[in-house]
Formats: C-alpha cells, structure tokens, sequence
C-alpha cells in the first residue's frame, strides 16, 4: 500500500509538472509578448557579438548577451541602449532616448495587441526603464507586466523617482551593495527586492564577485553578465507568461 501510494503522488507530481510546462509553451507561442532589454552606461555590444561570434562571457554587454539567451528560450524581445539607441550604434547623434524605446513599444502594441510587456535594465538602463514606465502612463496607457532592474542606477542622471510608475505592476530588483546604485526599493508592494550581496542568498559568494562591496565597479558590471543572475530572469518571466493573463493595453475596453 505504501508503495502504491507513492507511485500516486509521484505520478500526480509529474503530472502538474507537465501541465505547467504547457502552459508556458503555449502562452509563448500563442499570445504576442515583448520583452525589452536596455543595457547601462558603456554597454553596447561588440562587432564579435553582433555578429554572434563571442562565446558566453565574452563581449562588451552582458545584457546584448541576455537578449540573445532570452531569444532562445522563445521570447520577442528588443535590444536597447540606456539612450535609446539600437545594438551597435550607441554613438549615433539624436539619440531617441526613452521616448524612442516608448514608441517602439507602442508600434508593437499597435500590431500585435501584447498580452505582456516586459521591461529589463541594468544600471542606467534602470534609470531610462522608469523614464519608459512613466512615459507608457500616458494615454492610452501601457501596462508593464514585470520590470526587472540588474543592479539600476541613477548616478549622474539626476534623482530616482521616488515612486514607480503606475503603469508596473511588478518590479524586482537585483542589487549589490555599491553606493552609487539604488540598492533596496523601499515601500512598495510591487517591489521585490534581491539582495546580491546577502551571503546567505543564492547569488552572495557567486564567482568570488564581490557583490557585499560599498565601491566596486567590477561587482557592478558583473552583474550584467551573471549567469545565475540571467536564469533566474528567464524562470521569472516564464512565471508571468504562465500566470493568468492581464493585457498590456485594450483598446476595446476603452
């Protein structure tokens, strides 16, 4: 009897396994998502790996890196500059900025009518994130389903907005200890914080980087390129796609 009881719950176990396994493929292939990736300060891609030439780890953004990894695991998503400018030309005069990034979103929006709108920055791609939440505020309004900032900062680029748009309904955020990012986001139901720095976390002693540090600009960038730090991204946006589906915008509710 014991056996056949564990042969039960084992099988029952498989079973809700598989059915949350199809249901995130077919929300993948079935409803128009997007997700949006902007890098930080520096970080545009090399020519290796625009032309998709640099092994994992190698490179110059470790968030071009992230949209390639997202990519593969089915997602529609976009690469931007924190200027809004695309992989391989963050140089380019005029650039768009976070106005451009808004638009791209609502030309998609416009096409595909998104069920999910996902947004990822790492340092000031944190800071022109927000500027993109806020702007998707404006009518008709966008919601952002989850945003995700990787170590965000807003250092040199004027203050963080004390309160997240309203338009994001989730936002999780990676930080180390620096004292030039916004560390822990406080007061916000939205918010779930993750601590890089915490030795007792999953990411604390992760490839000696040295997240616990007041000044290390190293454990900063390292955290772009983490790759504990991009599959725990990935399993989270896969939680969404799985949860019951929200629109990003209706316009026939309107």
């Amino acid at each position: 009897m014991q056996i056949q009881s564990i042969v039960r719950l084992t099988s029952g176990f498989l079973l809700c396994l598989t059915t949350y396994a199809i249901a995130i493929a077919q929300n993948l292939e079935s409803d128009p998502n997007l997700v949006v990736v902007i890098s930080g300060f520096g970080s545009d891609p090399s020519p290796k790996q625009l032309s998709k030439e640099s092994p994992r780890g190698q490179g110059n953004s470790g968030m071009y890196q992230l949209t390639g990894e997202l990519t593969k695991a089915g997602f529609e998503t976009r690469f931007f500059n924190w200027n809004g400018t695309d992989a391989g030309k963050i140089t380019q005069d005029d650039a768009a900025g976070a106005d451009g990034i808004a638009s791209f979103i609502r030309d998609q929006n416009s096409a595909k009518h998104l069920k999910h709108i996902i947004l990822i920055g790492h340092s000031w791609g944190g800071h022109t994130m927000l500027e993109v939440a806020e702007k998707l505020q404006v009518e008709p309004p966008l919601n952002v389903s989850l945003a995700i900032g990787v170590d965000p900062s807003s250092l040199s680029r004027g203050e963080r907005m004390k309160i997240l748009p309203s338009t994001i309904q989730s936002f999780v955020n990676y930080h180390t200890h620096n004292a030039f990012v916004w560390g822990r986001w406080k007061d916000d139901d939205r918010v779930q914080n993750v601590d890089l720095g915490d030795p007792s976390g999953s990411f604390g002693e992760n490839n000696r980087r040295n997240y616990a540090a007041r000044f290390d600009i190293t454990a900063h960038n390292a955290a772009e390129w983490d790759k504990l730090i991009h599959a725990d991204i990935i399993q989270r946006i896969k939680n969404v796609l799985a949860a019951p589906k929200s629109r990003a915008l209706n316009y026939e509710d309107k």
